[in-house]
């Protein structure tokens, strides 16, 4: 009899372990733990499969929401996910949802059915987050546009990057919730950046499994062209909503150009509402054209492009705008803010810590802090550690602050460096440390403008050139 999963060894610490329905979930060994990405639709127990690999205790991350990656969770313990992608898992995990597979697969009905976790059991799982399993650690980087929290997961020693439904040689983008193609070509920029010369090979979920080293680089290629009209737009065979943006051979997927990676787009979703005025925003900006990048800008961001709302709120608040303008930053920054922006949640916060434009509120200041702190963006942590060090709606707690600091700091936010090193000058929530303060007010001094004048100022009497 056939198994129901299939393993294969792709690498001494990697078993690929392709499940019933052909989705592709990865097991990588550590010399401490395991680490499973993906758990395939819930048909069958692919638990005991990765019990027959290893008894080591495992670490689940769910690459995104859909049905094929994320329905077999349920069989483990420590489970994590984005959580921008709860409300396509709350779609997904629906039996009536999942057990449209019974259609076209009617065998299925004669194995195991696990049941949907549910979606307060799974953990965040953010850009940032780092695992370590004994011998080799798991970096996780953003890359949305598949779904709004599409991860990919970096294996750091041995080089290679797994990229879930994230990028490969078929990227789907044609669903509602997808990101345009305008957006994620500045995802795919931004991803580039991140991830330059870190990688040796590309894993993915589905067709091969895996892919040329230069999917990334492809995949920008093919949105510029896209967006310039240079499209095969061949049919899909299973859906109208989308089209191959370059021709294909066969259900591999391979290009018949001989080119690497491809898109399934829609052809009224190449621009998201206010995504063209952000970027005539942009070119006048660059071109130092402020009054015309200004116009822009707020074109956009009335037309609710997130981006856009954002950074007029902080534009806004910080006198960038021409003028300070503490009610339309709150304005601003509250629409980015309902999109999930961490920048107009830090805003929102600081509005409210100080009565900047609004009431001095410090419960809704927290809970906007700790919201962005969750996706690790960076300036939450150095407004949380200044709560904690100040006692601003909360008791005094230097030991917390230290932690948020250090934590700012190491996400190079230049503020929290300072702060970080001003505490281990005066033993605050940590032993005094000379030395440490000198080296985090060295990195903080690091510019030549007013946000490093305290580290300079702290370093010049230390006696530190």
């Amino acid at each position: 009899m056939k198994e129901l999963f299939e393993i294969e060894r792709i690498s001494g610490r990697i078993s690929r372990i392709i499940c019933p329905l052909k989705e592709m979930t990865y097991l990588i060994e550590g010399d401490e733990k395991a680490l499973l990405i993906d758990t395939g639709s819930g048909f069958g127990s692919l638990k005991k499969t990765v019990s027959r690999i290893t008894d080591k205790e495992v670490i689940v991350l769910i690459s995104h929401g859909h049905v094929d990656h994320a329905m077999g969770a349920g069989e483990f313990a420590d489970i994590y996910m984005n959580h921008a992608d709860d409300y396509i898992y709350g779609i997904h995990c629906k039996d009536t949802f999942r057990q449209k597979a019974y259609q076209e697969n009617p065998d299925l009905k004669n194995v195991e059915y696990i049941q949907s976790l549910p979606l307060c059991d799974f953990k965040p799982l953010n850009e940032g987050d780092v695992f370590f399993i004994g011998g080799e650690e798991i970096e996780v980087y953003a890359l949305p546009g598949h779904t709004r929290g599409s991860l990919c997961f970096l294996l750091k020693n041995e080089r290679i990057l797994f990229t879930g439904d994230a990028a490969n040689d078929a990227t789907f983008l044609f669903e509602d919730y997808s990101s345009s193609i305008n957006e994620y070509h500045e995802q795919l920029k931004l991803f580039a950046e991140k991830t330059d010369g870190k990688y040796d090979r590309i894993i993915t979920s589905h067709h091969s499994g895996e892919t040329r080293k230069d999917l990334i680089e492809g995949l920008i290629r093919i949105c510029e062209d896209i967006k310039n009209g240079n499209t095969d737009d061949m049919a899909l065979p299973f859906t109208d909503k989308g089209v191959f943006a370059k021709a294909v051979k066969d259900f591999r997927m391979e290009r018949t150009d001989g080119g690497i990676g491809n898109i399934v787009y829609s052809k009224d979703r190449i621009y998201g509402p206010g995504e063209e005025s952000f970027s005539r925003f942009k070119e006048c900006f660059a071109d130092q054209n402020y009054q015309e990048a200004m116009k822009y800008l707020l074109e956009s961001a009335d037309a609710g492009y997130v981006k856009a709302q954002s950074l007029a709120g902080n534009g806004y608040l910080n006198g960038q705008m021409g003028s300070a303008d503490p009610e339309k930053a709150f304005c601003y920054s509250f629409l980015a803010e309902k999109q999930g922006d961490a920048q107009a949640m830090t805003n929102l916060a600081r509005q409210y810590l100080e009565g900047i434009g609004t009431d001095i509120d410090y419960d809704k200041a927290y809970d906007l802090l700790k919201r962005a702190a969750d996706v690790n963006y960076f300036k939450a942590f150095r407004y949380l550690g200044l709560i904690f060090l100040n006692g601003q709606g909360r008791d005094k707690d230097p030991e917390t602050a230290f932690v948020y600091f250090k934590k700012g700091a190491d996400l190079n936010d230049i503020t929290s460096q300072y702060y970080l090193g001003y505490c281990f000058e005066d033993g605050i929530g940590t032993k005094p440390n000379i030395q440490e303060a000198i080296q985090w007010y060295r990195k903080s001094s690091v510019r030549d403008d007013e946000v490093s004048k305290p580290a300079r100022e702290a370093l010049k009497r230390l006696g530190i050139q």
